[in-house]
């Protein structure tokens, strides 16, 4: 099974977001927007206990970022939005729970978290097709879109399977206090 760890927006918040379209650009629903922290690839079992077990222990107390759409930007052939803490400590805290998911992943064995980049907390809005670089008037909506701030109240435990439609299911959930 495929999975991640992430935090998923709050309806009001992907409700008040009206996301930007572009030719080429393949749109991914709002119901499946969401902030990975760490990415673990194909995991048995065992790799799922461990992660369920870990997670639950490591996350407890680390506390609720306050963060907020603060524009956006693109990696190759993707358009996101950039997400941020909603002050300096905030930020430190979403990041501080990226590197508990991540290196909770390492713990457990994942084959994702092997050789991960540094964590860019964003949402994934669109993907272009054929890879194609995102156009400079769709970096320009995107840079304009901003959010009201939300509390982090959980990190989820997802399995994704691939397809045409993907398809996103929380395995597990942990709060945070």
């Amino acid at each position: 099974m495929r999975l991640y760890a992430a935090l998923c927006l709050p309806g009001s918040i992907s409700g008040a977001i009206e996301p930007p379209a572009a030719d080429g650009m393949r749109a991914i629903p709002k119901d499946r927007w969401h902030i990975t922290l760490a990415f673990y690839g194909e995991c048995d079992e065992r790799n799922l206990e461990c992660l369920q077990h870990r997670l639950a222990a490591r996350l407890a107390g680390l506390g609720r970022p306050i963060v907020r759409i603060i524009g956006g930007g693109s990696f190759p052939g993707i358009a996101y939005l950039s997400v941020a803490g909603a002050s300096e400590p905030d930020n430190e805290r979403l990041h501080q729970l990226a590197l508990v998911c991540q290196r909770t992943g390492g713990a457990c064995g994942t084959p994702g978290t092997r050789g991960r980049q540094r964590f860019r907390a964003h949402v994934t809005v669109g993907r272009m097709r054929g890879g194609a670089p995102v156009d400079a008037l769709l970096l320009e909506r995107l840079n304009d879109t901003r959010s009201p701030q939300w509390p982090v109240d959980r990190v989820e435990l997802v399995q994704s399977v691939l397809g045409p439609r993907p398809v996103y299911t929380t395995l597990d959930t942990f709060p945070l206090v």
